[in-house]
């Protein structure tokens, strides 16, 4: 059902007649987003005046990763195997 509604809509070019909870179930208002896209931006833009050393920032998220890759990850697999 959901593949004939994308079909039609590539075919008409425009929503007609087709609900627009079968397009995105999941869609985001664009004032929440705006909000969201808003929040990110000053605060990439607040650590990046804070930390001036990029080494420190690619240090923090090299450990970050390294952990997730050797304790999280088997943990997750593990989890995922025995169920």
């Amino acid at each position: 059902m959901r593949l004939q509604n994308v079909l039609n809509l590539l075919k008409q070019g425009g929503n007609n007649n087709v609900p627009t909870t079968e397009i995105a179930s999941n869609f985001i208002p664009p004032d929440h987003f705006n909000m969201i896209t808003v929040f990110v931006i000053l605060l990439t833009l607040t650590l990046g005046i804070i930390i001036p050393d990029i080494e420190f920032v690619l240090g923090m998220v090299g450990s970050t990763i390294g952990c997730a890759i050797c304790v999280v990850f088997p943990a997750l697999i593990f989890i995922k195997l025995t169920r």
